[in-house]
């Protein structure tokens, strides 16, 4: 940042770090690496550009960053002569597994470079002993550890993806890559009762953004349907696990769209299967359709275990959508399939399944002596992400129950879990914020409240879960004196319930109902009514707003 500001003020004195450019500066030095050539390159175009229209212009960065001091060596001239100059020291092969590596957006694993990059002519092992060159030559970057991973500075994989262009291996290679992602995330299936969920995840979200560019080329011109159906469903469960349920429902509808009588059964059943887990809990015909079509296939192909798991997350999907009779079925034949020889970790999803048909049943009681049962065996796994899990439905039966005390104890808990170890918040803290600030608006500590709102709000719209806050947030507003929102956020309630095909959970409607009294009680029936008609045509994103606002 030092150096942007001072070379800036060389090319142009009127410059200054602002409250109004300093993330746009920020931004350029970060997708620049920190290169002091790169910045001082940078900064000598902002007379010509500006702070914003350099930032915009960095993909085009080889072009734009060029007219270096003029007595400079020439290779130090222009960022691309730089780079030409380092390239040109390699040799033919260490040249090729370099572009090759472009693709790669991160970071990579040594398996996912010799995937890509060795070919006929250069083996894996040939692929390890270049990459150890590139590493030498300061090229490529080594992240050691348990699993040292490896990766190009972003400025590096430009120029590196021009030389596929230019070599004409493009499609080639982005077919490498995701073949070489696919590997990887069927692996991670191997380890899905094997490892914690946690270590999972520290795992694989490495690979994040090279599965999102491998599925990105798959849906492209050049791209796979196949290779697209086999990698969506693959990662499906970390998206779940990740808290990025909407980037994975977007991702997995447009796999499921492709989805043809020549798709491989095992394929289109393992995406079919995970589309409820997804979904959940805006559970709907298209989901217990999904769920059938993939009970159906693994029957067909007789994978027991793959039509256990799929049955019981059938179980809960059922008993989401209080078909309870469904649920039942669905969730006897997985008993009967279970086989004591299994992981112990596979006796969670039928737990599971057997807590939220409990709850569908409204039998709170009995789901808490299943949800301790639950929790007993997370504990004994040292899972500790279903751990949390396990804690959040038996905080929502005693919700259900009426039990505000000991819920908001148990909220309190698991929000202090989580702020205790940070990795446990993706795709949790929006649950844990948001059902202890429901308690405790019920139990009437509205300060707090709204402090855990807040909070709850961004992780929520993030997980694309908005509707959920509905009905609490509008008995928050209530209870902050905010009468005529909390009606408006009622109507809004009503109408997305009747329209998403999704019941509310036992805590909502219990909430809905209390607040609907206390609204019949405030307000004449009329003026009632014709708030609740404002309200529906409001977005969930505004009406939830209303409660959290000053």
């Amino acid at each position: 940042m030092a150096l942007f500001e001072a070379r800036a003020q060389a090319a142009d004195p009127r410059f200054a770090l602002t409250e109004h450019n300093i993330a746009a500066v920020v931004d350029i030095c970060c997708h620049l690496d920190g290169i002091a050539l790169a910045i001082e390159l940078a900064a000598a175009r902002l007379p010509l550009l500006g702070v914003d229209g350099l930032r915009a212009r960095l993909d085009e960065r080889f072009s734009v960053l060029k007219g270096g001091p003029r007595l400079a060596l020439k290779r130090h001239q222009t960022l691309r002569a730089a780079l030409d100059w380092s390239h040109g020291l390699l040799t033919q092969d260490e040249q090729t597994v370099f572009r090759r590596l472009g693709v790669f957006a991160g970071s990579l694993s040594l398996e996912s470079a010799q995937r890509v990059t060795a070919d006929d002519r250069i083996d894996k092992w040939a692929a390890l002993d270049h990459l150890g060159a590139l590493v030498d030559k300061s090229l490529v970057v080594a992240d050691m550890g348990e699993a040292p991973r490896y990766r190009l500075l972003e400025t590096s994989r430009a120029f590196a993806m021009e030389k596929v262009q230019q070599a004409d291996e493009t499609d080639a290679v982005r077919r490498s890559h995701a073949e070489a992602m696919l590997a990887v995330f069927e692996g991670s299936l191997e380890e899905e009762y094997v490892l914690p969920t946690q270590a999972r995840l520290e795992r694989y979200l490495p690979d994040l953004d090279n599965a999102r560019g491998a599925l990105d080329w798959s849906i492209g011109a050049s791209g796979d349907a196949e290779l697209q159906i086999a990698l969506t469903g693959a990662i499906a469960w970390l998206w779940v696990s990740a808290g990025l349920r909407t980037e994975g429902m977007r991702r997995s509808r447009s796999a499921m769209a492709r989805i043809a009588p020549s798709t491989a059964p095992q394929l289109a059943a393992r995406l079919l299967g995970s589309w409820s887990r997804l979904a959940h809990p805006e559970v709907g015909p298209g989901e217990l359709a999904a769920d059938a079509r993939a009970v159906e296939l693994y029957r067909t192909l007789g994978d027991r275990r793959a039509l256990f798991t799929v049955l019981c997350f059938q179980s809960r999907a059922q008993a989401n959508c209080r078909r309870t009779e469904g649920a039942e079925v669905a969730l006897h034949e997985a008993e009967q399939i279970f086989e004591s020889t299994w992981p112990p970790a596979l006796r969670i999803p039928m737990l599971t399944a057997r807590c939220w048909l409990f709850m569908g049943q409204g039998r709170f009681e009995e789901g808490i002596g299943v949800g301790q049962e639950l929790l007993q065996l997370t504990i004994a796994l040292d899972d500790k992400r279903l751990t949390l899990a396990a804690l959040i439905f038996l905080e929502q039966s005693t919700a259900s129950l009426g039990r505000w005390e000991e819920s908001v104890a148990l909220g309190r808990d698991l929000a202090e879990r989580i702020q205790r170890d940070r990795s446990l918040r993706s795709g949790i803290e929006n649950v844990v914020f948001g059902n202890l600030s429901a308690s405790l608006t019920a139990l009437g500590e509205i300060d707090e409240a709204l402090v855990m709102a807040r909070r709850a709000y961004p992780a929520v719209e993030q997980a694309g879960r908005v509707m959920e806050l509905l009905d609490p947030f509008a008995l928050l507003a209530f209870k902050r004196g905010l009468i005529g929102d909390a009606a408006r956020m009622v109507g809004r309630a009503d109408m997305r319930y009747a329209t998403s095909n999704v019941p509310r959970q036992p805590v909502e409607q219990k909430l809905h109902e209390t607040l609907l009294l206390e609204l019949q009680v405030a307000m004449p029936a009329d003026e009632l009514s014709r708030l609740m008609k404002e309200g529906e045509v409001l977005s969930d994103e505004v009406a939830v707003r209303l409660a959290l606002r000053d």
